[in-house]
């Protein structure tokens, strides 16, 4: 590929849309993979020119996330790194075996001194953090100083300041440009700021393990949170949208309308799952201008005749995965007996998996992923593969998720929950052997939410229906 082409992947790592940034990663990373020289000297010399701890860790994350070591010796990209932090060092100590000379003193650490800036500035810290960071990075901090009673919180700020006042950047005002001037619209929009409260994150983690109370594998383990691209995810990607799943809203008014259109998808839904599979989770979304439909269907296990009471049935928690290496992989060895699983209320079968230190990159698809719960159905090893995140058990899939786009945009309206549409699927044989074994039968929950506006510049009007419905 040509400089200029490259060139043109390398900056849109710097682009505030995480998905746009994710698609520079990855055609970064098919490059480099295919042994295209030009991008792969382009990253290390885009890596060489980032001052800032969060920046570096955009490039250095195609390299961890798409395991590209291969194509790369320590000591080049060790010398590319011109602004280290805790985690930079996590990256290249576990993609290059001979990784050395990685000492914390090398870190950067602001000045004693106030930073040279306004007290109008200044105060933008605390107006604008939570436009620019999840709240995760403040509440670590916040657990770290009520543990030590060292001033993390402070501190933080105090490298903010001084980071502002070496590499200004405007205040996070709303970024009419990509929600098409929707003042509804919502998005995940990483911009400059971002940069800022994440570098100086990691500078303060330093900070605390150079001068203050804060071991450094402790440190380490806090980094994380500023991963860009979670290894073993970074290679996943959206599959195209089906057939039976696109369209527009209209049409679609009263509940009757809405469980037929609901039955009419689970139905449609098999022709995109292996032969052996059956659904067990959709989640489709049709938006228009000022009109959007959200419909999440859920296979259930429950009591016979549960369908007709109308109880709501039961969530199983968030499995979190990749504690302590941030990779998206994991061994569930544990599995609950059919006739052990609770019937009253009835059970949904799938179980949202989070990373426990999700890149920022994946933002979008971090709401949605449910797979069949492992916790049914293991033991069984978690792994994604190209277009399908699964749950297999030695070369067969326990269960897959797939996910894609319809219509999409960097903003949304708020009311949604999730930009990504997807398809959860299991195999039937297990299935039944579940329900054999629990004595219970099978129900769809389906949980369908409409809004509609007059006007581009008026709210939603949101309405909502839950209601159970036959397999």
């Amino acid at each position: 590929m040509s400089a200029l082409a490259t060139a043109l992947l390398t900056e849109r790592l710097l682009w505030p849309v995480p998905r746009v940034r994710w698609e520079a990663a990855r055609g970064l990373a098919r490059l480099i993979r295919a042994g295209d020289q030009v991008a792969r000297e382009a990253l290390l010399v885009w890596i060489s020119r980032r001052d800032l701890e969060s920046e570096v860790m955009l490039g250095l994350g195609v390299i961890d996330g798409f395991d590209l070591c291969g194509a790369f010796s320590f000591d080049e990209v060790s010398r590319a790194v011109k602004a280290p932090s805790f985690l930079s060092d996590l990256l290249l100590a576990r993609n290059f075996a001979d990784a050395e000379r990685l000492f914390p003193f090398r870190y950067a650490l602001s000045p004693d001194a106030p930073a040279p800036i306004s007290d109008e500035v200044a105060a933008w810290f605390e107006r604008y953090w939570h436009a620019a960071v999840p709240p995760v990075f403040r509440r670590t901090l916040e657990r770290l100083e009520e543990e030590s009673g060292w001033p993390f919180l402070k501190q933080w700020k105090h490298d903010w300041c001084w980071l502002q006042s070496t590499h200004p950047r405007p205040v996070p005002d709303r970024p009419y440009y990509f929600f098409d001037h929707d003042r509804e619209g919502v998005g995940q929009i990483d911009l400059g700021q971002r940069e800022l409260y994440i570098s100086a994150y990691l500078r303060t983690l330093a900070h605390a393990a150079l001068r203050g109370p804060l071991p450094n594998d402790v440190a380490e383990g806090h980094a994380l949170h500023a991963l860009t691209l979670t290894p073993g995810l970074a290679t996943l990607r959206s599959v195209p949208a089906p057939e039976w799943a696109t369209g527009r809203p209209q049409g679609i008014e009263v509940e009757e309308d809405v469980r037929a259109e609901a039955l009419r998808l689970w139905s449609a839904a098999r022709s995109d799952l292996a032969v052996d599979e059956v659904p067990l989770h959709l989640t489709v979304t049709r938006r228009s201008a000022d009109e959007w439909l959200e419909l999440e269907l859920s296979l259930a296990v429950g009591r016979p005749g549960f369908r007709g009471t109308g109880i709501k049935p039961m969530i199983l928690k968030p499995a979190i995965i990749g504690g302590e290496t941030g990779e998206f992989v994991r061994l569930f060895a544990q599995q609950v007996r059919p006739q052990d699983i609770p019937l009253d209320p009835p059970l949904i079968l799938v179980q949202e998996i989070h990373p426990a230190w999700p890149g920022r990159f994946h933002s979008d698809i971090l709401a949605g992923m449910s797979l069949a719960s492992p916790v049914l159905f293991g033991p069984a090893v978690l792994d994604s593969h190209e277009d399908v995140v699964r749950l297999r058990l030695g070369l067969d899939n326990v269960s897959t998720w797939r996910h894609w786009y319809d219509g999409w945009s960097p903003g949304q309206p708020a009311d949604l929950r999730s930009p990504i549409n997807s398809l959860t699927g299991a195999k039937a044989a297990n299935i039944e052997a579940l329900v054999k074994g629990s004595g219970g039968e099978l129900g769809v929950w389906v949980s369908a939410r409409h809004g509609i506006r007059k006007q581009s510049y008026s709210d939603y009007i949101v309405q909502d229906a839950t209601f159970w419905a036959e397999t």
